[in-house]
């Protein structure tokens, strides 16, 4: 009987197939993991001698990849994806140079908010690879930023011939206005526009430093050149246009003419165009309704997003009534951008009433708290004026929320509502917040702050405000006397004081005589301090006739010290004409024994 096989089962052939195929994979899968180990091991050595920069090496040079991919990209003036492409640059490699490069370039093409150029620009510095132009664009970053002190380190490293580029001397001009020397600072400006006097900027810029100008032939020179300018088709003709809107001399037939030039621009925006109608309304009052009823008939049936800019201009154009016509309060609820005009609409129309509903009505504020705030403090003080303490409440949380937010917007506001209301600590808070937050602020915000101290009588602080301001500037005459005279006023620091004004810089004096207080009076008033009488009366025979152009404090102490040496009727007049209302408390006493 033969045997029989079961075809399942017994396949001799196919056994030994799958026995070799086990052994195969059985010896493939060491293999495999010999190499991993063995590659692991590689790798260990690798990073153990050194092999760490060459993976840095290996992230550079694809951060250098992708940033030439920005470059291409920019050059497109494709931003977004230049943006993308340098983000993942960074954040392979960020100090490579070719990164840091594109970073400038990017950074100084799209106006981005200069404390990221500025970053950038100090890290090519470090890294070796800033050339000069990348130093000045540091400096021009620094006055941006209002940081003068900075910027001039800058200057000064840089060569002579870069120095006196029209780059270096626009710096340098900068820089000198930021330090109060205006008329040198427009000298170097016109210095510097000289050197390129073709250039169409450098056209625009002359014509409007010489726009003003009282001798009638540079004037018509000025004009002459801007409308030039205006009628070409490129971005400084877009300047020139914005420039000349402005012109408070600007003719019923020049204003035609600019409607005509700004509608044939091909990059006009709309904001040229309500710029210039602007123009046409101020030119030609007459026509006002006529235009505004044109415009507004043209922008009906539109988007709340399409009319946003024809609303702003209707705010500008302190068209309020108008402005609710076409949007009603309940609309506005909806845009973060539409509401402040809304809001600000209607208290310009004293409906403080409805503004109230408007910010208490339980629907959503597409607007910061601290905004919020300022408007429902404006309210109160038009519907309850007399209950200052809950105005006070409103704007004490604006003023927090601002500060938390870091909103100058909301500060500014807060400060003009606490400025109006008398409520000048609340004021002052705001402006040296305010300087807090931006350096290029910080003077101005300190000048803001002495005018409400001398208001408050709060001498106290006006040293101290003086102080800082003296710091910033330390060139300014002005600041130095303000100084010196109020430690004299207030009788500290007599014989240090005294010692400054011998040791007085004739360089400090070139803000002129109208804007400094004259040295002899500071002298003589010390000299009162130390009760040296023959001084005071050397010193005050030596002041002119510019002593009736001072500011009623200075004056009354100028008049206080004639009356103290026996001029009584030179004091009485000097005296006579001076609000005492304003003065401080130790001026006051000067201008009574004035007046007695």
């Amino acid at each position: 009987m033969s045997e029989q096989l079961d075809p399942k089962t017994d396949q001799p052939e196919a056994t030994e197939a799958t026995d070799a195929a086990e052994t195969s994979s059985s010896g493939s899968g060491f293999g495999m993991w010999t190499w991993m180990l063995f590659i692991a091991a590689a790798l260990a050595v690798v990073l153990a001698f050194g092999g760490r920069s060459l993976v840095n090496a290996g992230k550079s040079l694809y951060a250098e990849h992708l940033a030439g991919k920005a470059r291409a990209a920019l050059e497109k003036e494709d931003y977004m994806v230049a943006s993308r492409e340098l983000s993942q640059a960074n954040r392979f490699h960020r100090e490579n140079p070719a990164v840091l490069r594109v970073t400038r370039d990017f950074l100084q093409k799209t106006g981005s908010e200069p404390r990221g150029l500025l970053v950038t620009l100090k890290a090519m510095r470090e890294a070796g690879i800033s050339d000069a132009d990348d130093l000045l664009l540091l400096g021009q970053t620094h006055m941006q930023l209002g940081e003068a002190a900075e910027a001039r380190e800058i200057l000064e490293q840089l060569t002579p011939e870069q120095r006196e580029s029209k780059a270096g001397l626009e710096l340098l001009a900068g820089i000198r206005r930021a330090e109060g020397h205006v008329r040198e600072a427009e000298d170097i400006l016109r210095r510097a526009l000289m050197a390129d006097p073709d250039d169409p900027d450098s056209k625009l810029r002359l014509a409007a430093l010489d726009y003003t100008n009282t001798f009638p032939e540079i004037h018509r020179r000025a004009r002459a050149t801007m409308w030039e300018l205006a009628e070409k088709q490129d971005d400084t003709a877009l300047k020139a246009i914005r420039f000349l809107a402005e012109d408070k001399d600007l003719s019923a037939p020049e204003v035609e003419r600019l409607v005509e030039v700004v509608g044939a621009h091909p990059d006009a925006g709309v904001a040229d165009r309500f710029k210039v109608l602007s123009a046409m309304i101020r030119i030609q009052p007459q026509r006002r309704d006529a235009i505004l009823d044109e415009e507004m008939k043209a922008h009906e049936g539109k988007g709340v997003e399409d009319m946003l800019p024809f609303l702003s201009w209707l705010a500008t154009e302190k068209q309020h009534t108008r402005l609710l016509k076409m949007v009603p309060p309940n609309m506005a609820t909806n845009s973060p951008e539409l509401f402040p005009l809304v809001a600000q609409a209607l208290g310009e129309e004293g409906r403080w009433a409805d503004l109230k509903r408007l910010l208490t009505g339980g629907g959503r504020i597409p607007v910061s708290r601290g905004r919020v705030e300022v408007w429902l403090a404006e309210a109160a003080s038009h519907l309850t004026p007399k209950d200052t303490a809950q105005v006070r409440s409103h704007l004490t949380s604006a003023v927090k929320f601002a500060m938390q937010a870091e909103d100058p917007a909301t500060l500014v506001a807060a400060s003009m509502v606490a400025d109006r209301l008398g409520m000048y600590d609340l004021a002052i808070q705001c402006y040296q917040s305010l300087g807090g937050l931006s350096q290029k602020l910080k003077a101005n915000m300190a000048e803001r702050t002495y005018e409400l101290a001398q208001r408050s009588r709060d001498t106290a602080l006006l040293v101290k405000v003086s102080q800082e301001l003296l710091e910033e500037r330390p060139s300014s005459g002005v600041y130095r006397d303000r100084l010196n005279y109020l430690r004299l006023l207030l009788g500290e620091e007599i014989e240090l004081t005294e010692r400054r004004l011998e040791d007085e810089d004739a360089n400090l004096r070139w803000e002129g005589a109208d804007a400094r207080i004259p040295i002899p009076l500071l002298r003589a008033l010390a000299a009162y301090r130390l009760r040296d009488v023959e001084l005071v009366k050397r010193e005050i025979q030596t002041l002119g006739s510019e002593v009736g152009d001072l500011p009623p404090g200075p004056r009354a102490v100028a008049a206080g010290l004639m009356a103290t040496c026996g001029r009584d009727v030179e004091a009485f007049r000097l005296a006579e004409r001076i609000p005492s209302e304003v003065l401080l408390d130790s001026e006051r006493r000067f201008f009574e024994r004035a007046v007695q």
